[in-house]
């Protein structure tokens, strides 16, 4: 039990080293090319959009996906951060260094509003979660790829459309 607790009161005080020792990457920040850059004119560049199936089109039983039919606003969902890698401060998009899957966030987080709204969710370059252990900005990416997709995406909106939920 004494052991326990001097393990634990150990953890409580070297717990910001420990993160930097075994969570934080050990490469310096590179930046990242723009070919990783999402091109947000193209689907594969959205995890959810009206026009193609995605896990934000999961509905309860007995509700409907009206996403399509009589949606009322469009939702831009930004997922919550999914990216834990250690190799490079940004996730390059290539799918590694993620500990759920993105999509799986919509299915939890995004898919409420698929009853009443349009939803459309952007891939981004996000940190990786332990960058926020560093004042460095250089590493939140995900600032600029949400400006772009968030400005594409007002242009390209039907004008008809006046409600936007973020």
């Amino acid at each position: 039990m004494l052991l326990a607790v001097i393990l634990g009161a150990f953890v409580f005080l070297f717990r910001k080293h420990i993160v930097n020792i075994v969570l934080v990457p050990s490469a310096p920040f590179v930046e990242l090319s723009d070919s990783t850059k999402p091109d947000y004119s193209e689907q594969k560049s959205w995890l959810a959009h009206p026009a193609k199936q995605d896990k934000a089109d999961i509905v309860a039983e007995g509700e409907t996906d009206s996403q399509l039919t009589s949606a009322v606003a469009d939702v831009f969902f930004i997922h919550p951060t999914t990216y834990f890698g250690t190799r490079l401060w940004n996730d390059p998009l290539d799918g590694s260094g993620h500990i759920f899957a993105k999509d799986e966030t919509l299915k939890i987080n995004a898919s409420v509003f698929n009853g009443c709204c349009r939803i459309y969710a952007p891939v981004f370059r996000q940190a990786t979660m332990f960058s926020y252990a560093t004042d460095d900005t250089r590493c939140h990416r995900l600032h600029l790829d949400l400006k772009i997709s968030f400005g594409l995406l007002i242009i390209t909106w039907p004008t008809s459309m006046k409600d936007v939920l973020s």
